[in-house]
């Protein structure tokens, strides 16, 4: 791995994987009522779906291309096209043509750049390998020196882990540094992966 070249990935502090990311649009779906609440939805009148409430930007639009094997736009486009609340329909066919977030609210402050993991140094070619493939993928975006990165930026370390077959998996260790608020992960909300389910009343008034 060549140690003076920087990558800024979807996990990377600048959340989205174009520079771009550093500025936030206006809120598209911030009407939307918590999924608590079960609140008619503001267009059909229906209850508003378990997990549809989105509690950010979800999108940031920008001019780079987008990497091998997103989500085809046109297609989610079509198959949205009758459900009743608008702020979804806005924000999925943003995300199958920028990308989505991940919620990042941490300190943005400075630069920080985590040494890798052990297995990351015992398997070098794999990890340089893995990189080389994500940047013809145009899933990362290369930086040829530190003076050329974003004035805020966080690299997490990388480093391998054992598949069943036997090959190794590159990780992306975005807790680091353990119990530390300073991690990536520590920086996300736990409400905006949070998942509710259904009541069983609700269940059987379906039937």
């Amino acid at each position: 791995m060549i140690p003076d070249t920087y990558y800024l990935s979807s996990s990377s502090i600048l959340v989205s994987r174009p520079p771009s990311t550093v500025s936030r649009l206006p809120s598209l779906v911030s009407r939307l009522p918590s999924p608590v609440s079960r609140l008619p939805s503001p267009v059909s009148g229906l209850p508003i779906r378990p997990n549809t409430t989105l509690f950010y930007t979800l999108f940031t639009t920008h001019s780079y291309p987008m990497p091998a094997g997103q989500l085809k736009y046109k297609g989610w486009k079509k198959l949205i096209k009758e459900y009743p609340d608008n702020s979804v329909t806005e924000a999925i066919p943003g995300i199958c043509q920028f990308g989505a977030r991940i919620g990042f609210k941490g300190v943005r402050s400075s630069i920080t750049i985590h040494p890798n993991l052990s297995s990351a140094f015992e398997y070098p070619d794999v990890v340089t390998a893995e990189i080389e493939a994500e940047v013809n993928k145009n899933r990362l975006r290369k930086y040829c020196s530190y003076n050329t990165l974003p004035g805020y930026f966080i690299a997490s370390p990388l480093g391998l882990t054992d598949k069943s077959d036997g090959t190794k998996r590159r990780i992306h260790h975005l807790s680091y540094p353990p119990n530390d608020a300073n991690s990536i992960n520590s920086g996300i909300p736990e409400l905006y992966g949070s998942i509710s389910y259904s009541s069983i009343t609700e269940a059987i008034s379906a039937i």
